[in-house]
């Protein structure tokens, strides 16, 4: 989720880079909600 900072410094610390957001992606708690999409590509 893009407003969990702790989780995108981990994940773009080990190397994944940021493709994009999905808008109203997941549906959690009866509320839509914003998802950051981010992908770790083979070399």
């Amino acid at each position: 989720m893009p407003k969990n900072k702790a989780s995108i410094k981990v994940v773009k610390k080990i190397g994944f880079e940021y493709e994009g957001l999905g808008r109203k992606y997941l549906k959690i708690n009866s509320m839509w909600e914003d998802h950051a999409h981010y992908a770790l590509l083979n070399g």
